[in-house]
């Protein structure tokens, strides 16, 4: 039998995301780029830790996953 979520396995889907990193050589610590989920989808830009959290949240949401820590914060 296989794996599913009636008989004790679980069922994975595999989700692709494309994110881009941009460095500011007069900011090397700032973190800005875009997060694209493929294949459908626009690259969302983001500054900073806490836009790229909501982006990564954003696109779960879509997906209709709940695959983060704190996924239930829909942003």
């Amino acid at each position: 039998m296989k794996p599913g979520p009636g008989n004790g396995g679980s069922l994975h889907a595999i989700r692709v995301l494309i994110l881009r990193l941009w460095v500011d050589p007069a900011e090397p610590e700032a973190l800005r780029g875009t997060l694209k989920s493929v294949p459908e989808g626009d690259a969302q830009p983001f500054v900073g830790d806490e836009e790229l959290l909501t982006a990564i949240r954003r696109l779960a949401s879509r997906m209709g996953d709940d695959w983060l820590p704190g996924g239930d914060e829909k942003g």
